[in-house]
């Protein structure tokens, strides 16, 4: 999972700048639908590849209320985290999350990434550690 240069440089531009939680402060053109307990937007920074595959479109799934763990969730809030990912699932989207002990976590504020990817496999990748940038051939 990562993102082209260019991208990667936006995404760590914006990380530099943010001053309130982005996923408690929605971008105008994010959001895709909203339930009674979460969100769905776009990922502004969305991934090139995922599981050495091309990314189609690349989602997050957000709970409505600032929370940094599952633990937090309420029943209610379970229930239909669980029904958004089941139905994104079906529709191809795999979910990843990362734990909030991670020391890669971006945001304190619990999300899901939902990735479709176009099922192109990526034959040649190339990263280099010390700029944190990728470049990849599909």
């Amino acid at each position: 999972m990562y993102r082209k240069p260019n991208n990667q440089q936006k995404y760590k531009a914006s990380k530099r700048k943010q001053s309130l939680c982005p996923f408690c402060h929605i971008d105008d053109g994010l959001l895709v639908r909203e339930f009674k307990h979460f969100r769905i937007i776009l990922n502004k920074f969305p991934y090139d590849f995922w599981d050495l595959r091309s990314v189609e479109e690349h989602l997050m799934v957000l709970p409505l209320r600032h929370l940094q763990d599952f633990g937090e969730f309420s029943l209610e809030e379970i229930k239909e985290f669980m029904e958004i990912i089941q139905e994104y699932s079906a529709l191809g989207y795999d979910s990843f999350t990362r734990s909030p002990h991670s020391t890669l976590r971006s945001q304190t504020h619990i999300h899901t990434h939902l990735i479709k990817t176009t099922g192109k496999e990526i034959k040649k990748i190339s990263y280099d550690v010390a700029t944190d940038f990728l470049e990849y051939e599909s």
